[in-house]
């Protein structure tokens, strides 16, 4: 599914509904396709001076307009009509759903080792389904010198299929502009949301809120996939008795 962009300040942003966000990230965890997804704030477009920070972030694949202001000027210059509102929460929040709905891997990245063990703590409790498959502590990483292999190939070799990335300073939207393509998983940036919903507990829906909804759209997911499935595999069995009653009634042997 190919984003439209629209631009605002330099910045290319992706304005999708909640069923729309969650069938791409879905689609993408699952089968391990890098894909990078930011929030960028009112607060973060006003100080991206530096144009070369603002053209990384436009390698990401999803960059969210989290900030009601940025909705509203959105809405107005390309009359999109869009009345839904999405805080960086609660994009946190269907992430993790969607990662406890299917048993999905998340690693944690950055951030400092107080917080990721309150992070933990957090997503035992509440999403108890996903699995922490990798903790990193890496407080002061800038993404000048952040392409280290052996984080990519640690990541890569947890199997993560979700990688929150919440550093404490530094631009963690630049780190994952650098490493879609790199790490084989859903790079999230976190942001300021990282602190707010994980640290303070100030989670939105519970799962058990949000099963029902999410478990349809699995179901149709899955439904999708079989029947793309099994039209492919039909299709591959006609194709081979075609050719066989072909050359076995219609084409004479030489001899």
């Amino acid at each position: 599914m190919k984003l439209k962009k629209y631009n605002l300040f330099g910045v290319q942003y992706s304005v999708v509904d909640s069923d729309t966000f969650n069938k791409i990230i879905l689609e993408k965890a699952t089968e391990r396709k890098s894909f990078g997804v930011s929030m960028i704030d009112l607060k973060k477009l006003l100080t991206k001076k530096n144009g070369e920070i603002v053209k990384k972030i436009n390698n990401i694949d999803l960059v969210l307009p989290t900030s009601k202001i940025i909705k509203r000027a959105l809405n107005s210059f390309y009359h999109l009509r869009s009345k839904e509102n999405i805080s960086s929460e609660e994009v946190l929040n269907q992430i993790m759903a969607i990662a406890h709905l299917n048993n999905l891997n998340v690693y944690l990245f950055g951030s400092t080792k107080n917080n990721l063990t309150k992070v933990c703590n957090y997503l035992n409790q509440n999403f108890p389904f996903l699995n922490v498959v990798g903790v990193y502590v890496e407080k002061y990483l800038d993404f000048v010198d952040d392409e280290r292999v052996e984080d990519i190939e640690r990541i890569n070799h947890s199997a993560a299929n979700i990688v929150l990335v919440g550093k404490e300073s530094g631009n963690l939207d630049a780190w994952i502009a650098n490493h879609v393509g790199k790490i084989h998983s859903v790079l999230v940036s976190a942001g300021p949301a990282f602190k707010n919903f994980f640290e303070n507990g100030n989670g939105l829906d519970t799962p058990l809120k949000i099963t029902i909804q999410f478990k349809i759209q699995n179901f149709l997911y899955k439904t999708s996939k079989l029947f793309q499935n099994l039209l492919t595999g039909f299709y591959s069995y006609l194709r081979f008795y075609l050719l066989f009653f072909k050359h076995r009634f219609f084409i004479r042997s030489p001899l």
